[in-house]
């Protein structure tokens, strides 16, 4: 189902109780008002996910809010935090990503502003793919199992456009590997970079990348990782991100929220779905 207008939204929400916005009318305005009033105001945004139900998209999250200004907006929905840079819009959840279906018709059902792509902040799980950065378009193939779709949640059939940002990311994060920085940001020492195979939901109709550090506890909060990874996104993002400096939230200001730990060197792969799907954890792949 596409929802892309602001009565058919709410036919969405009236019609997904799962996803029903419980915060009182005065707020969905007073949020609706702040996205009409911003600078992309009739454009859609870059929606950038975070969720606390992920480490790595914890980590990811705060090294973005470092990197440059963003500005706090009113909660979407309740217990969630929201904030805007330019175009984009970084949205903090709680849940797990991997059951989010339909995730961009609920932010338009809350701020009545469409998303035009959505970039996941997510960790990769799999207890053979070692350190690694790795980017992915989602979806479920259609031969997918009912095991398959309990594990990686998603549609059978259904796969997401990918996010037209796919391609020069990957580029970039393998460029900045080959030189060992990406402008003044060291890229983190023992991890490869990998370009994975579609495995997992959710089921969006938007325009989808999944932006992912693997695979295990240790680098999922690593900082060096998280730092890198920022960096790549906000230049990546230059044309709708107003990037100024924001020292106050630095990771130097916030000693402790990540560690500095990374394991052992590997040279870029394009990986396939089998090893990346093997550990969910319910969060991204």
């Amino acid at each position: 189902m596409v929802v892309r207008s602001r009565a058919a939204a709410a036919l969405f929400v009236a019609a997904s109780p799962g996803w029903m916005p419980t915060a009182p009318a005065a707020h969905l305005r007073s949020m609706r008002a702040v996205c009409s009033s911003s600078a992309c105001a009739g454009h859609g945004v870059c929606l950038i996910l975070s969720t606390s139900a992920d480490a790595a998209s914890v980590s990811l999250q705060q090294a973005l809010l470092a990197q440059t200004r963003w500005e706090p907006l009113p909660s979407p929905s309740p217990g969630t935090q929201a904030w805007a840079c330019g175009g984009a819009r970084l949205w903090a959840l709680n849940d797990a990503f991997l059951r989010m279906d339909g995730i961009d018709d609920r932010w338009l059902a809350c701020t009545g502003q469409p998303a035009t792509e959505l970039i996941f902040l997510s960790r990769h799980a799999s207890p053979t793919s070692g350190a690694c950065l790795t980017v992915h378009p989602i979806g479920v193939p259609a031969h997918a199992s009912e095991q398959d779709v309990l594990r990686g949640g998603g549609i059978p059939g259904r796969l997401a456009p990918p996010g037209v940002r796919l391609a020069s990311l990957y580029r970039r994060l393998c460029a900045a590997r080959k030189s060992g920085r990406l402008c003044d940001v060291a890229f983190p020492p023992n991890f490869r970079v990998s370009l994975e195979a579609t495995h997992h939901g959710p089921a969006v109709e938007t325009p989808s990348i999944f932006y992912e550090i693997g695979s295990s506890e240790q680098e999922w909060s690593c900082a060096a990782a998280a730092h890198l990874m920022a960096a790549a996104l906000c230049t990546e993002l230059e044309d709708v991100l107003t990037l100024v400096a924001a020292p106050d939230m630095s990771a130097e200001a916030a000693p402790g929220l990540l560690s500095e730990s990374a394991p052992s060197a590997m040279g870029e792969t394009a990986a396939g779905g089998g090893n990346s799907s093997a550990v969910e954890g319910g969060a991204g792949g």
